[in-house]
């Protein structure tokens, strides 16, 4: 999976109909929703402005056709999307009428040129998933353990300390076989494992 690192705009003309295809990545529903409405803000005196969105974290795909007819313009933006991979995206395509109608192959054809035009100027980067862990050992291996977490690039959310150290963590998914296998050795085997 890959998500967008900046803002990207492309634009493509078709009988007279000028497109504004734009894209970025985004962290959450609310940044999602505020990109929306600034795009919608600088074209608001265009036709329609038709977008479609996806985001990891709260499993989402969404669509919006802006008044095109149904399944025409957001869901073939949509499946641009998914087909490159795409996710913790949104992307806005604006049509400025230019009197012809497009017919619904058309409009199809149309948003879905326009947002690959946008994405083949994007920056696309892996985007990383963790899997949250937690983790209780003895207080002599704290330490080593530590010692491990810059390696494996692993994020500390909450440690605490009773008979045992108990440590709560995400570790990326691709780094999980081996963080586990490192943390193991280091604790000479003595370590507990709990699904996040």
């Amino acid at each position: 999976m890959f998500t967008i690192n900046g803002v990207f705009t492309a634009e493509y003309k078709v009988k007279h109909s000028r497109f504004i295809g734009t894209v970025c990545g985004v962290n959450n529903k609310q940044d999602a929703i505020a990109f929306i409405k600034a795009v919608k803000t600088e074209f608001n005196e265009a036709a329609h402005n038709v977008y479609a969105l996806i985001l990891q974290d709260d499993n989402l795909q969404k669509s919006s056709d802006d008044h095109e007819p149904k399944g025409t313009a957001g869901l073939p933006i949509l499946r641009v999307l998914q087909n490159k991979e795409l996710t913790n995206v949104v992307a806005v395509v604006t049509r400025y009428f230019g009197g012809i109608l497009l017919g619904a192959g058309g409009l199809v054809r149309a948003y879905s040129k326009t947002v690959q035009l946008a994405l083949e100027k994007a920056d696309l980067v892996p985007v990383k998933r963790y899997v949250t862990l937690e983790i209780g050992l003895d207080y002599g291996f704290y330490g080593a353990v530590t010692l491990l977490f810059s390696a494996y690039d692993v994020v500390v959310t909450k440690t605490a300390f009773f008979e045992k150290i108990h440590i709560s963590l995400s570790v990326l998914e691709s780094h999980i076989d081996a963080f586990k296998a490192a943390v193991f050795n280091a604790c000479a085997g003595n370590v507990t494992w709990y699904l996040g």
